[in-house]
């Protein structure tokens, strides 16, 4: 989601972000869009309370959208420091906090295989680590 972000925030080959450009419905609907892309399910009303903490998430859906809400701020206030790897597992940390089956997997890489299937349960993609 930061990158996606990043990009549409920059000018050019200047990669200097125009903070002034975001605002809170822009952040809200990129971590509802990012989200859904995800897999969760909610609304753009609902992105929007939770943004501004109107709302406090009460779903694993809900949690999705406000830990990607959470990160892409995260991002942006950090946008002066070079991207580490600290800084990735910092970001991980904030977008699976709460909605992982197993928060052991929080601050490692994944090591088993990623297998993607279609709704007849056909492998159509796999990412052997």
């Amino acid at each position: 989601a930061y990158d996606i972000l990043l990009s549409i925030l920059t000018k050019g080959e200047d990669m200097t972000v125009n903070i002034e450009l975001i605002s809170q419905t822009e952040l809200a609907d990129e971590s509802f869009y990012s989200s859904t892309i995800e897999g969760a399910f909610s609304t753009r009303k609902v992105a929007k309370e939770l943004a501004t903490d109107k709302r406090v998430p009460s779903s694993k859906s809900e949690k999705m959208i406000y830990n990607n809400h959470m990160a892409l701020k995260y991002g942006l206030e950090d946008k002066e420091n070079q991207i580490t790897e600290d800084l990735m597992l910092k970001i991980f940390e904030l977008i699976s906090k709460d909605t992982l089956d197993e928060e052991t997997q929080i601050n490692k890489y994944r090591v088993e295989d990623v297998v993607v299937r279609d709704k007849r349960g056909e492998i159509i993609m796999k990412v052997l680590m």
